[in-house]
């Protein structure tokens, strides 16, 4: 069950139940789920997932400057680690979504804007030079970019 309707201050301390993507991590805080989109302290909650989107990076940036050394091995991550860096909304809890999460977004049309330009997932491909993207604006369509190549990053809490 979904609390609704929280105060802001129990809004980022309760869960939203179960888990509807495949992005988990039991360590990182849940936020809470209104009916609707909304917007808590400048973070953006999907009320599909209960997941907390950041606002989209102001520039582009490489996979290695995307992904933190928690989501990945640490030999592919740069001492940037953007998602894991990032303070927004009072959190510092980021993390970088995969590529499941960002489709399934992609699909329903969320009010997050601007929506053009490839965003980068923790999702590495077999071939290790290679991470999935995905552009909000093209429903369901990820494409592989090499990890030097650059994108931008939303961040997501909660899960």
């Amino acid at each position: 069950m979904r609390p609704h309707s929280l105060p802001l201050a129990a809004a980022f301390l309760l869960g939203c139940g179960e888990d509807t993507t495949a992005d988990t991590h039991a360590a990182v805080a849940a936020v809470a789920c209104e009916t609707s989109w909304s917007e808590v302290d400048g973070v953006s909650v999907d009320p599909i997932t209960c997941l907390g989107w950041s606002s989209r990076s102001a520039d582009q940036m490489t996979w290695h400057d995307a992904v933190s050394a928690a989501e990945t091995s640490s030999s592919d991550a740069s001492e940037n680690d953007y998602c894991a860096d990032l303070s927004e909304g009072g959190r510092d809890d980021w993390r970088l979504p995969d590529v499941e999460t960002l489709e399934d977004l992609s699909k329903r049309s969320p009010p997050l804007e601007p929506l053009d330009g490839d965003l980068w997932s923790a999702s590495s491909d077999s071939v290790d030079e290679l991470a999935w993207t995905v552009e909000l604006s093209n429903a369901g369509l990820a494409l592989l970019l090499g990890k030097d190549s650059e994108a931008y990053v939303r961040c997501i809490i909660g899960g």
